[in-house]
């Protein structure tokens, strides 16, 4: 479990840089409130991870051994990133339940 948290977290971290970056290679300027387009993020994820497979809002990739699934709503300019956090046999049952 120690891995899987600092890798989700540093996915999040780095995933605006990354954007920044995009922006910069196609010669336009960062503004503030500029949707995510799936386009340019997997124009980003790609640069991550060149194996990730998916497209159109829905890709999964595999870091360090994690698998992740990455989900976006272009509409509401979301994105979602699912991890697994612990292995369903170290989560107690009454935790198991209640999720």
């Amino acid at each position: 479990m120690e891995k899987r948290m600092p890798l989700a977290l540093w996915f999040l971290l780095t995933l605006p840089l990354m954007a920044k970056a995009d922006l910069a290679e196609d010669g336009k300027e960062s503004r503030i409130g500029e949707p995510m387009t799936n386009a340019r993020l997997e124009r980003i994820l790609k640069t991550v991870e060149p194996s990730i497979k998916g497209g159109n809002g829905r890709w999964e990739m595999a870091r360090d051994g994690v698998p992740l699934l990455i989900l976006t709503d272009e509409s509401h300019n979301r994105m979602r990133i699912i991890a697994p956090v612990a292995a369903i046999k170290d989560v107690d049952q009454q935790i198991l339940t209640k999720m």
